[in-house]
């Protein structure tokens, strides 16, 4: 679903396909943060949100949604993203590519 104009935040009802391994939504316009149900995503490896409006700080990301724990790849760039990369990221200890 990369590289299309979809806007408006990301659907929280991701979370509900429990068998999702890759979510590949670069280079849109959605806005807003992402999805803190998305973290109940079990098997998730590979999370692409890079190239769009998103807010928010990476801390959020990783404490708030129970950090991925198949998470292998994680694309985050050219968005509004603030303050600094957290030491608890190093929790995702499957995590390949940041």
């Amino acid at each position: 679903m990369s590289f299309n104009k979809f806007k408006g935040e990301i659907p929280k009802e991701l979370a509900s396909l429990p068998e999702l391994r890759y979510i590949h939504l670069h280079q849109n316009r959605f806005s807003g943060q992402i999805p803190a149900e998305l973290g109940t995503l079990e098997k998730l490896h590979h999370l692409d949100v890079g190239n769009n409006h998103l807010v928010g700080t990476i801390k959020q990301l990783v404490s708030l949604y129970g950090c991925f724990p198949s998470l292998r790849n994680l694309y985050l760039n050219n968005n509004y993203l603030t303050g600094g990369i957290p030491a608890k990221l190093a929790s995702l200890t499957n995590l390949e590519i940041l």
